[in-house]
């Protein structure tokens, strides 16, 4: 019988994660080691980037205020040329059907904001 040779091979695989915009401080220090300054830039990063994303949540914050209130006026002025629009079909004599037509539009423009306000 001949001679039989064994190779064992070992192996170690480590993994690091974390979450959030700053790593650990054992990294940072590293990070720091390998070029100086780089744990405060990384930590100006993170705060940059939580100014901007504060600023944006803002803006789109007020645009939502914004479109309601114009949604909510442009709907009262549909709503008010509907009126207006059912007191002349009755001046000019037109019959029920016609009327609860246009009162049913009217219904259903204030059913519409009733439901853009329940959403915001």
């Amino acid at each position: 019988m001949g001679k039989q040779n064994r190779t064992v091979v070992a192996s170690h695989q480590s993994v690091m994660a974390y979450s959030g915009p700053i790593p650990p401080p054992e990294s940072l220090e590293k990070y720091n080691d390998i070029v100086p300054g780089a744990a405060e830039r990384i930590i100006g990063m993170a705060e940059k980037e939580q100014v901007h994303r504060h600023t944006i949540e803002e803006r789109q914050t007020k645009d939502r205020k914004t479109l309601m209130v114009l949604s909510v006026i442009g709907s009262a002025f549909v709503a008010i040329l509907l009126v207006c629009a059912i007191i002349y079909a009755i001046y000019k004599g037109a019959n029920a059907y016609q009327v609860a037509l246009m009162i049913g539009a009217v219904g259903l423009v204030i059913k519409w904001i009733s439901l853009n306000r329940e959403k915001q």
